[in-house]
């Protein structure tokens, strides 16, 4: 078998209002039944399978968070800071990987057509500038990753 010798994983901000709609239960979908807070509780705020084609804006560049530790018994915690351009809505953290085989072989699997994307979902937030800065923080433990965003604001000076 062939392993990578690391793994590194990307992400980038993104605004899709796809995303926005999949993730909730409006009442007015439910035949005046108002149950929407109720199953809303439930949801998941990620998606393993999107489809590369599905409507999105991507809101900044992709961001390396750096190799992935496999295995791992401790939970390590990155912070990257990223500028967000062309828009005031962010819905999810897209998210590939770069599988390094040797110094020559790079894979970068967002160009591969056999593997989808994957999206942490966010609670949708909005800025009051054009440009602002958000902070993209991973978790790992024992295989497992976990992604979330904060905004930050720009401040001119």
């Amino acid at each position: 078998m062939i392993y990578p010798e690391s793994v590194n994983l990307i992400c980038q901000a993104i605004e899709s209002d796809y995303l926005y709609s999949f993730n909730i239960v409006n009442d007015e979908n439910l035949f005046g039944f108002h149950l929407a807070d109720q199953v809303n509780q439930y949801s998941v705020n990620e998606h393993f399978d999107l489809d590369k084609n599905f409507e999105h804006k991507k809101l900044s560049e992709p961001q390396n968070m750096g190799n992935v530790p496999i295995p791992n018994n401790e939970a390590i915690i990155r912070h990257t800071r990223c500028t967000l351009q062309h828009s005031k809505v962010v819905d999810g953290i897209l998210y590939w990987y770069e599988l390094i085989m040797n110094d020559q072989i790079k894979i970068d699997t967002s160009a591969c057509t056999h593997y989808n994307y994957a999206c942490f979902l966010v609670t949708r937030q909005e800025t009051q500038q054009d440009r602002s800065d958000l902070t993209i923080c991973t978790k790992f433990y024992q295989g497992l990753i976990k992604i979330h965003c904060e905004m930050c604001l720009l401040i001119s000076l």
